[in-house]
This record gives C-alpha cells, structure tokens and sequence, in this order.
C-alpha cells in the first residue's frame, strides 16, 4: 500500500529518483528511510540495509532492495526533478 515493496514500489522509486537526480542527499534519502521504518507496520527488511550500508548509485540501491523500482514518470516529472537537483 505504501509503494515501498516489490510489486508496488512507485514511492521508493520516486525517491530513488530524487536521490540520484541530486533533489535530495544520501542523508536525506536515509531519513525517509527511517520515517518509513517508524511508520510501517510491516516495513521490507531492506530497509534496514539502507539504513545501515554504504551506496553511491541506483543499482547498488536495486541489490540491496532485490529488484528495480518502478516510478513512470513523464518526461516533464524527470525535468523537474533534475532542475531541483542543479538548484540545491
């Protein structure tokens, strides 16, 4: 329900995006990691991981959590989001 979890992964995507877009920082990135650990009932193992390991792209992202995240997005969303990035 919280697009967190295989099958339905379209607001960790849409994070994931922000991260590696530069919207947000790795720190940023890990405390909605752990808003999400707080306020899940059954929150994915790996967040855990995300909390705690080291990554530096998308696809180290991908092999913690096991699978690649969905977030379809227009083009226009992912322009938007890569001008947020050059701003911060």
């Amino acid at each position: 329900m919280w697009g967190i979890e295989r099958g339905n992964s379209k607001l960790l995507g849409f994070v994931m995006s922000c991260l590696f877009c530069k919207a947000i920082t790795i720190e940023e990135f890990k405390t909605w990691c752990l808003y999400i650990v707080d306020k899940v009932d059954k929150v994915p193992d790996y967040f855990f991981d995300l909390l705690t390991k080291n990554y530096s792209s998308d696809a180290d992202i991908n092999k913690i959590i096991g699978f690649i995240t969905g977030w379809p997005m227009a083009e226009k969303k992912r322009s938007s989001i890569k001008r947020m990035g050059e701003i911060s």
